[in-house]
């Protein structure tokens, strides 16, 4: 994760390629979002949750 922030803050080689796939995937390019959606995967992760599911604090609410 961490090269994804730094590629963000450098707006390196990969800046381009990250802001398409995301425009694609998400309609509009959110840096923040994307960091966010990442930290939530490797919580889901370090709690021995399956990541593919769906959230268990989704599904309380």
């Amino acid at each position: 994760m961490a090269d994804i922030i730094a590629s963000l803050a450098t707006r390196g080689p990969d800046y381009a390629k990250m802001k398409a796939a995301t425009a694609r995937a998400y309609g509009k390019f959110d840096p923040d979002a994307m960091v966010g959606r990442y930290m939530d995967v490797y919580d889901r992760i370090m709690r021995g949750e399956d990541p593919r599911a769906p959230s268990m604090a989704a599904a309380a609410e």
